[in-house]
């Protein structure tokens, strides 16, 4: 089980850094900060996991965010 935790975070840390080398810095950290609502949109899609009202305030509050965050980096 502890290879699943560490193969969980080395992959993504991995694909970070990869992505730095291909995108802005500002790109890749607006991408990382969106990986929770991806997460809970393939967990949806695939799991059919129904997600709590406090779940989707979050991921829209995110969204946000993230939206604001890019429409300052221009």
């Amino acid at each position: 089980m502890e290879l699943l935790g560490l193969f969980g975070t080395l992959v993504p840390f991995g694909l970070q850094l990869t992505a730095l080398r291909w995108l802005r810095p500002s790109i890749v950290g607006i991408l990382a900060a969106a990986e929770p609502v991806f997460a809970g949109i393939i967990a949806f899609l695939v799991f059919k996991d129904a997600l709590e009202p406090p779940q989707v305030l979050g991921a829209a509050i995110v969204s946000a965010g993230i939206v604001l965050a890019q429409a300052g980096d221009d």
